[in-house]
């Protein structure tokens, strides 16, 4: 009977079992043991079942939340939350590019094959830096917090890096990533994003899936992928998410969805839209 307590005490929080032991072994006779402890079975398998529907319970919830669009869990909250990215209507500086993105060795091997191209648009400060020190850097060298680089945006860009690979970051120069630059009219862009644009390129798929997918986040559950908006804190501050204007997230984001999830699904990801109209 001792034994019986010392290994079930865990799945009792609320039952205080050393008060238990002590009764049972002076209240109870060798006849009464039997019985007891196949009452005291019945109660450890009913919480037992108890717990097994709560943890289903609480999957279901979560799974509840979102919506499967083509085996892909869509975050209803695209479909109301409005987003707009303008950098002239908001007055931002490319105010989310304060902290550069983080890349993969595959995106790094991308921009290094287009460099003087994407470097024609840089001031002569940002050449130079770049050439003294190139554009990489390690994230948590270079920001010994880690750059504020948030659970969300880290699970967002992982499934871009081979299982070994360290994150990386563009190097952050006067308080910003490298590759911002200030036009004629004083607005701040990326060059990246510019150059593509000039050589009539998709820059959505050209530029870097950190930077094209924020406010979105992707990211494989359960062997499912996951479609969400980043829950990040440390960009609480940018004007486009804090005075939201335009239209929903599934609709202004439609092209970065499809870059991110294929056409197939983004089709029927509108099409389930309009079914909410």
């Amino acid at each position: 009977m001792y034994i019986f307590f010392v290994h079930t005490r865990h799945f009792f929080s609320d039952v205080r079992c050393d008060l238990l032991q002590k009764s049972v072994q002076s209240r109870f006779t060798e006849t009464h043991h039997k019985n007891f402890r196949n009452h005291v079975k019945k109660i450890f398998i009913f919480f037992l079942q108890l717990k097994k529907k709560e943890i289903k319970y609480n999957k279901d919830m979560d799974k509840n939340n979102f919506i499967e669009i083509d085996s892909v869990l869509v975050d209803p909250k695209i479909f109301t939350t409005p987003y707009l990215c303008d950098v002239e209507k908001y007055e931002c500086k490319s105010m989310c590019c304060y902290r550069a993105c983080i890349v993969p060795e595959s995106e790094i091997k991308q921009v290094r094959r287009h460099l003087k191209g994407i470097e024609s648009f840089l001031s002569k400060e940002n050449r130079d830096v770049i050439k003294k020190n190139g554009f990489v850097a390690r994230c948590e060298k270079q920001c010994p917090q880690g750059c504020e680089i948030h659970p969300d945006e880290a699970r967002a860009v992982r499934r871009l890096f081979e299982e070994s690979e360290e994150f990386k970051c563009f190097l952050i120069y006067e308080g910003a990533c490298v590759f911002l630059y200030t036009n004629k009219q004083g607005l701040k862009y990326c060059a990246i994003h510019t150059y593509a644009m000039d050589k009539g390129m998709q820059w959505e798929a050209f530029k870097m899936k950190d930077c094209v997918q924020y406010p979105l986040s992707v990211y494989m559950k359960d062997g499912k992928n996951v479609l969400t908006i980043q829950d990040t804190p440390f960009l609480e501050h940018i004007p486009c998410m804090k005075d939201k204007t335009g239209e929903p997230m599934y609709k202004s984001l439609e092209k970065t969805i499809t870059t991110l999830l294929g056409k197939g699904f983004n089709d029927k990801l509108q099409r389930y839209a309009q079914r909410l109209r």
